[in-house]
């Protein structure tokens, strides 16, 4: 008689190859997420959550898409989670709603909460080829307010898959709820996360989500402005990335403490932005399992716990050659800082792009190396340089200016 063969759990497969999970679409998935089948409350949905968080946005999208343009079992429900866990990368803390009705249950598809943003009903839809019951959602909205939980003044986003007719548009257009509702596409709302993730500014978020609110169209100064200073956000972030030495070009100094004179440092190839994505991915594991905690992401370098009690900032480096060994380079930034101030476990966390550890430095730490640390100064900004040096068998901190240095192997966190 045949064994019978034990099916491999996704997660388990996710862990053991990666490659091999990157390389399925995500109706394969999800056949492969629990027992395949994708309820409420279900393993399946609980494995194919959790491997929506872990991959990079341009698979995400990559995800969406086929939901879209390949129907297949359930695929509405998977767009649902997808279009939830974008919400999650504009900063939103996200309740999940239910894939299915129930009796006595009040429907929605997600609720996007952020402070000083207003509240979101999310109404995914694969197409707004078909005119819906504007009456029905908006009622859930208002049996959410009077159970008090969501605010009063909560609107509805719908997202939309495909845009078929554009007749979602104008019903809402023409409804007494325009006020009080907005739609977007899926491929927009990926194009804002990864302007989002691209600048690294918390204040592009909020600019970001300001957009997903109702907004009135006759005077579009508020419009203006978001676009004006979400492009400056862009553009100051690509500058001090040139600036420092997050660019893998980096710009020679007159002060040969600051950076090393070489045509091996200025020659290196940049490192692919999906390369540094799946390293912090990483440190943020190897985090996790070390303080049982659970991270989400903020930003492309920010991440926090829920309750906030626990934040990071991540920062990324190749290894660069130098007179007096091999040297790893970083900046940090005030709003980084600030973003860490208000934790009780705030990190500032250095990922080596060829080593298998992060060093996991508390703000503390930071905080009281300050005054040692070279800085760049403009008129509009500032920020700290970060000069770490592998001597062996353990990694310092130099302060060039100061003519210091001290050990920071004991923050170290290893991983695979």
């Amino acid at each position: 008689m045949a064994k019978k063969q034990t099916k491999m759990p996704l997660l388990d497969i996710w862990k053991s190859s990666r490659d091999a999970v990157l390389s399925m679409n995500i109706s394969q998935l999800v056949n492969i997420a629990g027992d395949g089948n994708l309820r409420d409350e279900s393993e399946t949905s609980s494995e194919l959550r959790y491997l929506l968080q872990q991959v990079d946005t341009d698979k995400l999208a990559e995800y969406a898409r086929y939901c879209c343009s390949d129907s297949f079992t359930n695929s509405g429900f998977v767009l649902q989670d997808i279009v939830n866990e974008l919400g999650s990368r504009l900063g939103y803390r996200v309740d999940a709603g239910l894939y299915r009705g129930r009796r006595g249950q009040i429907g929605f598809d997600g609720i996007w909460r952020h402070p000083g943003a207003r509240t979101l009903i999310i109404e995914v839809k694969t197409t707004d080829y078909y005119t819906i019951d504007l009456s029905q959602i908006f009622n859930y909205r208002n049996r959410l307010e009077e159970t008090n939980s969501i605010p009063d003044d909560s609107a509805v986003l719908f997202v939309v898959g495909r845009d078929d007719s554009n007749s979602l548009e104008a019903q809402i257009r023409g409804s007494r709820y325009a006020w009080d509702a907005r739609l977007v596409s899926v491929e927009s709302l990926i194009k804002m996360v990864k302007i989002h993730e691209s600048t690294g500014e918390l204040d592009t978020g909020s600019r970001i989500r300001t957009l997903l609110e109702p907004i009135e169209y006759t005077r579009v100064d508020r419009l203006v402005d978001v676009v004006f200073e979400t492009v400056a956000d862009a553009q100051i972030h690509t500058e001090t990335i040139e600036e420092s030495t997050f660019n893998d070009k980096i710009r020679l100094s007159p002060d040969p403490l600051e950076t090393p004179h070489t045509e091996d440092t200025v020659n290196q190839e940049r490192t692919s932005s999906s390369a540094i994505g799946l390293l912090r991915n990483s440190c943020v594991d190897a985090i996790n399992r070390r303080y049982g905690i659970e991270l989400k992401k903020e930003s492309q370098a920010l991440f926090s716990t829920e309750n906030s009690e626990y934040k990071i900032c991540v920062s990324f480096s190749k290894r660069y050659p130098g007179k007096d060994g091999t040297h790893y380079w970083y900046a940090y930034h005030p709003k980084q800082d600030e973003f860490l101030s208000d934790a009780k476990f705030g990190f500032l966390v250095f990922a080596c792009a060829d080593r298998r550890e992060c060093f996991a430095i508390p703000r503390d730490f930071v905080i009281s190396v300050l005054d040692k640390m070279n800085q760049t100064v403009k008129e509009d900004r500032f920020y700290w340089h970060v000069y770490l040096s592998d001597v062996g068998s353990e990694v310092e901190w130099k302060f060039p200016h100061v003519g210091e240095r001290t050990s920071i192997q004991k923050f170290s966190i290893k991983f695979d």
